[in-house]
C-alpha cells in the first residue's frame, strides 16, 4: 500500500543553475529508484524509475535489489525545467 504522504520530491537550483530533483522516503514499504530500496533520500535524474511500495518492504533493507516490472505504481523520471518552482529544504 502506499499513501499520499508515501514520498517526497523536492526541487532546487545548484550553483550552476540547474535544477536538481531529491526523492525523500517516508513510507514504512519503501521507496525504490532503479530497484534499488532508499535508505532517507536520493537524487533523481531522467530515465530513472520510481517505484512506490513493495509487498515485503518493511522487512527489505534499504540498498536490497527488489524488481517489481508490474507494479502500478512504477514511474519513469522525466523532466524539462522551464516552469518549476524552486523550493528550498
Amino acid at each position: 500500500m502506499i499513501s499520499r504522504l508515501h514520498a517526497r520530491i523536492v526541487t532546487d537550483k545548484d550553483s550552476r543553475g540547474n535544477y536538481t530533483f531529491k526523492i525523500s522516503d517516508t513510507s514504512l514499504n519503501g521507496t525504490y529508484v532503479n530497484d534499488i530500496k532508499i535508505a532517507d533520500s536520493c537524487d533523481l535524474q531522467p530515465g530513472d524509475t520510481v517505484t512506490f511500495g513493495h509487498l515485503k518492504g518493511a522487512v527489505l533493507a534499504p540498498g536490497v535489489l527488489a524488481q517489481q516490472p508490474d507494479s502500478e505504481f512504477r514511474f519513469k523520471v522525466s523532466y524539462t525545467c522551464t516552469n518549476v518552482t524552486s523550493h528550498s529544504s
